[in-house]
């Protein structure tokens, strides 16, 4: 076994193993109590595991991330007498040691419940052991292979991984967590852990597929085969793959929990049809799938059924749930075995003619929610036990292809005010994330049906979010980068402060999105931090943080030959989240000039007051020129202030390139020119000007009209309760407000020297607009067009942009 530099023999890996059942026995541990093992990754929790098998108790993984109301449940209803925590001591829990109800049992797993409790699946020995030996053969395992242990010991798939491994002798391999941060990370993990078994949940498997794969990505050689579990696999993904791994076994996997692990296997042939849904597939050894009606009787080969599950793997049933049990575990009258049972699914599959099983969908209301079991009725009974809340409904909804998000429709309880965020606060408490609706919808009644009961076809789709004010401001290149991410991802239009998995995202879906800022900024932003609060606003300031000037030094970036650019970033908020990636190309040191605070109180600053705190930074690095500046958007104003100021003092200026500034662009003075026409403080005129800039697509008809005043000035009229100090001063006091509106007040200073701007080529402004625009302060300016847009261009196109800059500074 393998963790980091870590590596220990099976003899070793048994002997960490016999410690802890000593430990345990001599803290009084007997045959069949149950023993709780924090999961973590790693050697440690593995030998715990073994250890609490060899010392004849029952293995209860918990999971260090379930709330804590879950982990008290757990442990009171499985009357675990030892927990052995991160330290790796085992204490008793009170009491004297007892054995659990199922002393037969190998260990339990807690999985939804329909009523609102979780359950407790206890899995004898002789499951684990025929599960164990049957998929050891399925995989072809050797002591050659390298398997990953993927999974996080909180859930039955990491035996998936171990149990076959340690069958065949093969190395386990024990993922690193830096390996969940991005596919990116994980893909050079695996390539450097020679791994040659990859089992993973299917969900992850898709983000891998979207996005690796278009990148060129190729799986490494070691790797002969990739397993799949726990939903439905996607053709769409499977087509993306199938480039990247056309030698590697792909092998489709089916099981519940009450069945161990696994119970049916479909390998994925090399020319499965795209449009094609992939298969179920036919028992492993040891497993006895049928499809029953209503009366328990064989539906013919074609038509639906249910699918019970038959033979060693079922489980012993659920703990201290004796009528749950008898609902879901029936004598099985196919068997001759006596005591035989078959476990329900609830699953929906049909028999082709060769005998391969298709899933078809589920026949109860439990789901599937990246992999992890959540049933409905828990969810709403969680939400029903708010002091608030009436009634609740819970879906599962697609109103987007790809995007599922539990919904959650709840009424109001009768004298109460239903307090949404009070609401999903409670949620946390008591179930894992996977379980927590992305969405709450509150209606004043729930629609029913001729029976009485809700009529969840009559649900409506949740609305997007709602618009506020803040989001026509955030055009900032990090926040409008990271806002088009969230809306292709997620499919709604998000806030600056709404969370990403208010909005349906999921942990999966995260890494996806994290990955592809990484990419596009070349800053990788801070997992911990965004999963503390996943909005976009603490995002980019994650991002921005990461790429900032330390204590508003210059930001020394890059290295090369020649004197270094000195270059006024547009992202005032920060250091130039994208500066990085185009100092990767430059050839040449280059300097990014720290940005202003801005004061909470007092004049806001003019244009010219900026480029000279600029020019302060530039001296402290550089007394004497010759100078190479650059800047963008906003920033390429400064420069070209600076410029002037240089050039007028006898400084000489070698080199002046701006990306993506327009001087007055899109009439943003004038919409300035308006508001100080309207009168009041530098706060009430910028947070007017701020919200007309937001909606100043929908007024470009307008703008040289008189209507355009009267229109503004009715506006102000009408909301003028909500555009008093506190909602100006907000908008006021936020950097790029106030840099914005420096710059829509600035006219050009002239400059004789050469001046270069590189327009991206989305611009809405075309060159020759451009041209006009810069020409009467500078007439040498001479325009030249990069890829992308106003966003793109510096992130995506960065190298594209470096090229184009090294040329102009040579």
């Amino acid at each position: 076994m393998e963790e980091g530099s870590a590596r220990l023999t099976y003899a070793e890996l048994d002997a960490k193993a016999e410690s802890f059942a000593r430990q345990l026995r001599s803290a009084g541990a007997v045959a069949g109590c149950v023993v709780c093992v924090d999961a973590r990754y790693g050697v440690e929790a593995t030998a715990a595991m073994l250890g609490v098998w060899k010392a004849g108790a029952v293995y209860l993984p918990m999971d260090e991330g379930y709330p804590p109301e879950r982990r008290r449940f757990m442990l009171e209803d499985s009357r675990a007498s030892f927990h052995i925590g991160p330290d790796g001591l085992a204490r008793p829990l009170g009491g004297p040691p007892r054995p659990c109800p199922e002393p037969r049992a190998a260990y339990l797993i807690y999985t939804s419940g329909s009523t609102g409790r979780p359950k407790g699946v206890a899995v004898a020995h002789e499951g684990a052991v025929n599960y164990m030996t049957a998929i050891s053969g399925v995989w072809g395992l050797t002591p050659a292979d390298r398997v990953l242990l993927f999974s996080s010991m909180g859930f039955d798939s990491s035996l998936e991984e171990l149990l076959p491994a340690f069958s065949a002798g093969a190395t386990v391999v024990v993922r690193g967590m830096d390996m969940s941060i991005s596919a990116h990370g994980f893909a050079r993990a695996v390539e450097d852990l020679k791994v040659s078994v990859l089992d993973l949940p299917t969900a992850y498997w898709h983000e891998m597929a979207a996005v690796l794969v278009p990148q060129g990505w190729r799986l490494p050689p070691p790797v002969r085969l990739v397993v799949l579990s726990g939903e439905a696999v996607r053709p769409a993904s499977l087509e993306l793959w199938r480039p990247s791994a056309p030698a590697c076994r792909l092998l489709n996997e089916y099981g519940p929990t009450e069945a161990t692990v696994i119970c049916a296997v479909h390998e994925v042939a090399p020319d499965h049809p795209a449009d094609a849904p992939v298969p179920v597939g036919r028992a492993v050894a040891g497993a006895e799938l049928h499809l029953l009606d209503d009366e328990l009787k064989p539906v013919p080969e074609g038509e639906p059924g249910e699918l019970y599950i038959g033979g060693p793997g079922v489980s012993l049933g659920y703990l201290d749930r004796p009528e749950l049990t008898a609902e879901r575990f029936v004598p099985d009258p196919f068997s001759g075995r006596p005591g035989a049972r078959l476990y329900r699914t609830g699953d929906r599959l049909r028999r082709r003619p060769d005998g391969v099983l298709e899933y078809l969908g589920r026949v109860d209301h439990q789901i599937k929610v990246r992999g992890y079991r959540v049933e409905l009725g828990e969810v709403e009974a969680a939400l029903a036990a708010h002091p608030s809340v009436g009634t609740a409904a819970v879906l599962l909804r697609e109103d987007q292809p790809g995007l599922q998000r539990l919904v959650a429709y709840l009424t109001p309880r009768p004298g109460q005010d239903l307090d949404q965020e009070a609401v999903h606060r409670h949620l946390k408490t008591v179930l894992p994330e996977p379980a927590l609706p992305g969405y709450y919808m509150t209606l004043p009644t729930l629609p029913l049906n001729h029976n009485g009961k809700v009529d969840r076809k009559a649900l409506p789709a949740p609305p997007p979010p709602e618009t506020d004010d803040e989001r026509g401001e955030a055009w900032l290149a990090v926040h409008t980068q990271i806002m088009a991410l969230w809306e292709e991802l997620l499919g709604v239009t998000p806030g600056l402060h709404d969370k990403f998995f208010d909005l349906g995202g999921h942990s999966l879906l995260a890494v996806r999105m994290l990955a592809r800022l990484e990419k596009d900024t070349g800053v990788r932003p801070s997992l911990s931090d965004f999963f503390a609060l996943p909005t976009v606003d603490s995002l980019a300031r994650s991002l921005l943080k990461g790429a900032a000037a330390a204590d508003g030094e210059p930001l020394r970036l890059g290295e090369g030959d020649g004197a270094p650019l000195f270059f006024v970033h547009g992202d005032i908020q920060g250091g130039g989240f994208y500066c990085r990636r185009l100092a990767e190309g430059l050839g040449r040191p280059m300097v990014v000039l720290p940005p202003d605070p801005i004061a909470e109180a007092g004049p806001l600053p003019t244009l010219g007051a900026l480029a000279e705190s600029r020019l302060a930074a530039l001296r402290r690095v550089a007394p004497r020129g010759p100078y190479r500046l650059g800047g963008y958007c906003i920033g390429g104003l400064i420069a070209h202030e600076m410029a002037c100021r240089l050039r007028a003092r006898g400084e000489e200026v070698a080199a002046l390139v701006l990306v993506d500034a327009v001087p007055g662009e899109a009439g943003i003075d004038r919409l300035r020119a308006v508001a100080d026409r309207l009168g009041g403080d530098d706060d009430a005129r910028l947070g007017r000007f701020l919200r007309w800039r937001a909606r100043l697509e929908l007024l470009e008809d307008l703008l040289d009209g008189e209507s355009l005043r009267e229109l503004l000035a009715e506006r102000l009229a009408r909301k003028r309760g909500r555009e008093t100090a506190p909602a100006g001063a907000a908008a006021a006091r936020d950097a790029l407000g106030a840099y914005t509106y420096a710059a829509a007040g600035h006219r050009p200073g002239a400059y004789d020297g050469p001046l270069s701007v590189l327009m991206a080529a989305e611009h809405s402004t075309g060159v020759e607009a451009v041209l006009k625009a810069w020409r009467p302060s500078s007439p040498a300016a001479a325009v030249s067009v990069v890829p992308g847009d106003h966003i793109t261009c510096v992130t995506r196109h960065a190298p594209e942009l470096a090229a184009a800059l090294r040329e102009r500074l040579a």
